[in-house]
């Protein structure tokens, strides 16, 4: 696995690094390259330098790949220790490639690999619908998209026409929901992406854990929670005003905690933004005494505010999957979900949790759970249920290698035809230089003259020279 950063505060823990027994059971499997390229440029060209990461991942890759095709060739694998924890790893052998993010340098990987390995794509969205203008892919400023700049419209141009021309170049494109095909479909149109359809791998989750708890009448009501990275586009403050409008309303119980966690890193000005907004807007809607803010909480935090919850709200709208409303259903929680994208697809409205659209229908489906907290509690069942069936990792794996067979089956007859032409090619140049590097040095020893060749010099000593001839 080849990433341009890897943080052990912020990662999952099968990929922490540490030595021995203290490193993830993945940690010797992954490389970091790239991380002297800036995330950003006076706080613009994000994608950009994405791009150039993934050309630098994609080098460091190819390098390693073709170390361990030299070491298999010599026979001297274990004199060629590069690059590993330990100093043991000598490069891979790889049957499928699989880029993330970007496709901007699947190209790249083919041309570095000789065509010899097939190339998967795993699109969490089309990058071109990821503007900062946008709320995945929908205008975030209401009476349409925001004027840019002739020098940014460039930018954009340039950007979105490579991911054009390089999102066909791999074999097969995964996209992680129903939705995002679809989203992808109208950003790549068939007839101009070389007639690639995307075929959906759902993520899953782990099935680990005890089960929930039988329910308890007796018990306190859990709180409300939202797990979320601090961002304007996950739409938080959605959930206070909901919140507010439901405590405002006759004849409902009192409001539980309402707990608002999630990722945060002080050095990204929108998350420490976005929870400031989000403080000032529970002050002003007089919710302090019930709000709490947790941030960047740890994974038995994350998991106990899962079991505990009465309910997860989750507030984006047209979400590509989201992770939060299956982790939620495993732990035996109804979830809130907006009535777009992903949800659409894990969250069964009635059964398993409400699919809700405004804030008046967020506060409509936390009335009704609060209202009956024992038909909550069989929808998180229901819930739990859906996930072991749906979205499990066996049914992922299962998934999964089917992909990864199918791509490795439809590239074997092309795969062969460009590896043939790439070879003819790279011995062509290898030949040509090696001749002018004799060339070079025979010039250089005096073997022959200066004005003198190679070829000239044989040619001359089989058929004489050429006023002879």
């Amino acid at each position: 696995m080849y990433t341009s950063r890897l943080s052990p505060t912020h990662c999952f823990p099968e990929v922490r690094p540490g030595p021995g027994a203290t490193g993830g059971s993945l940690s010797r499997s992954v490389r970091v390259a790239g991380t002297f390229i800036p995330a950003e440029v006076a706080g613009r060209c994000r994608a950009a330098m994405s791009t150039l990461r993934m050309f630098v991942l994609t080098c460091a890759a190819a390098a390693d790949y073709w170390t361990a095709v030299l070491c298999g060739l010599w026979g001297v694998r274990e004199l060629l220790r590069l690059w590993g924890a330990d100093g043991v790893r000598a490069g891979f052998r790889a049957d499928v490639i699989v880029f993330d993010i970007l496709p901007t340098a699947v190209p790249l990987a083919r041309a570095l690999t000789l065509w010899r390995i097939p190339v998967i794509y795993y699109c969490h969205f089309p990058d071109k619908m990821l503007t900062r203008d946008t709320v995945n892919g929908v205008s975030a400023h209401g009476g349409g998209a925001a004027p840019r700049s002739r020098p940014r419209r460039l930018y954009r141009f340039l950007l979105d026409a490579a991911e054009d021309a390089t999102v066909r170049s791999a074999d097969v494109v995964c996209v992680n929901s129903d939705f995002t095909r679809e989203e992808f479909r109208s950003a790549f149109p068939p007839a101009r992406g070389g007639g690639i359809d995307p075929v959906v791998l759902h993520p899953c989750v782990r099935l680990d854990g005890p089960a929930p708890a039988p329910f308890d009448p007796a018990a306190p009501v859990g709180p409300v929670v939202s797990l979320n990275r601090f961002e304007r586009k996950k739409d938080v403050g959605l959930l206070l005003r909901a919140a507010a409008a439901l405590r405002a309303r006759p004849g409902v119980p009192p409001l539980p905690p309402v707990v608002v966690a999630g990722g945060h890193d002080p050095r990204n000005a929108e998350n420490v933004a976005v929870l400031s907004e989000l403080r000032d807007l529970s002050r002003s809607l007089d919710l302090d005494a019930v709000v709490s803010f947790r941030t960047s909480v740890s994974d038995a935090e994350r998991t106990d505010l899962l079991r505990r919850a009465v309910c997860v709200v989750y507030t984006p709208r047209r979400e590509h999957f989201g992770i939060v409303p299956l982790e939620a259903m495993h732990a035996g929680t109804p979830v809130v979900a907006s009535d777009s994208g992903g949800p659409r697809e894990t969250v069964e409205h009635g059964a398993t949790g409400y699919l809700a659209g405004d804030e008046g229908a967020f506060a409509d489906a936390l009335g009704e759970i609060l209202k009956d907290p024992r038909r909550a509690a069989e929808m998180g069942a229901a819930g739990r249920e859906r996930v072991e069936t749906n979205f499990g990792e066996a049914k992922f794996r299962e998934r999964w290698n089917d992909i990864l067979e199918g791509s490795v089956e439809g590239h074997k007859g092309k795969g062969e035809r460009a590896t043939v032409i790439a070879m003819f090619i790279v011995e062509a140049a290898v030949a040509l230089l090696a001749a002018l590097t004799l060339n070079y040095l025979l010039r250089m020893a005096g073997v022959i003259g200066h004005s003198s060749s190679v070829s000239r010099e044989v040619k001359n000593f089989f058929f004489g020279s050429g006023d002879e001839l």
